[in-house]
């Protein structure tokens, strides 16, 4: 730089343009050495349809977190700790209007085909123990147990669309009937055991459809807490989990019955 040597690095980020598919997803690092205010960062480009419509991306320059050398201009875009250029992919027939073109214009084609990649990844990684080759090889004979006991419900599971389609609001919604899907089973079957077991159906609700619908929660937790330092995810789960149970759970049906009634 100007006033001495400064380090940053820098890497690209998706907008509407799709990694890997729109062009080449690149990270690295420069230094400026004392009198250099000038670098070179290359980028590649992939070759597009003339029917698809512009795309944009980022090249972020950031600080390095062990070097404190960079310094940016606070009124540009990214402010005091980053410089941000957005590059737009130009589009080849600005007034085409093929059918492809409108596809693209309302979904993103290149998110759709990254996206039925994804969702047959799922379907790999579910009927492979520990989700990959590599780690099967290494699975243990503990290891296989769980993973037949719970295949069926990571097939059924892996029926859920990636959340490439449509900036994710598919696989939300999607998600959201799975969870009532399996709420609706667990009730059913608590209800049924507790009908052979004479349990009257208030104590079956407060332990085995209570267990039921907390052990995604206890599992949720776990991870966050062993690879979260500080653990704050896993109480952030369980408090959030808990006030949409009485808000969202409770509050939604006791408002509907109010109406209707």
């Amino acid at each position: 730089g100007c006033l001495g040597t400064m380090s940053c690095e820098y890497y690209t980020e998706a907008l509407s343009a799709v990694a890997d598919k729109d062009y080449v997803e690149t990270c690295g690092s420069l230094t400026f050495q004392e009198g250099v205010t000038e670098m070179i960062v290359e980028l590649r480009i992939r070759a597009k349809s003339p029917s698809r419509v512009a795309r944009d991306f980022l090249l972020v320059l950031k600080g390095q977190e062990d070097d404190d050398t960079a310094r940016f201009d606070p009124t540009d875009d990214g402010g005091e700790d980053s410089a941000i250029l957005t590059i737009t992919i130009g589009e080849l027939k600005a007034d085409s209007n093929s059918i492809v073109r409108q596809l693209d214009i309302l979904l993103n084609l290149n998110h759709w085909v990254v996206g039925f990649g994804d969702w047959k990844g799922q379907f790999r990684s579910a009927v492979l123990c520990n989700g990959s080759l590599e780690a099967q090889a290494e699975a243990t004979l503990t290891d296989w147990l769980f993973h037949v006991v719970s295949l069926p419900w990571m097939l059924f599971f892996s029926l859920i669309p990636p959340t490439s389609f449509c900036g994710g609001w598919i696989c939300f919604y999607t998600c959201l009937l799975f969870i009532a899907a399996c709420t609706a089973v667990i009730a059913d079957l608590a209800e049924l055991f507790g009908c052979v077991m004479q349990v009257p159906d208030i104590v079956t609700a407060i332990t085995f459809v209570a267990l039921g619908t907390s052990m995604p929660d206890l599992f949720a937790s776990k991870v966050a807490a062993t690879e979260d330092p500080t653990a704050d995810a896993s109480i952030v789960n369980v408090t959030g989990s808990n006030s949409v149970n009485v808000f969202l759970g409770l509050g939604l049906p006791w408002t509907i019955a109010a109406i209707f009634w």
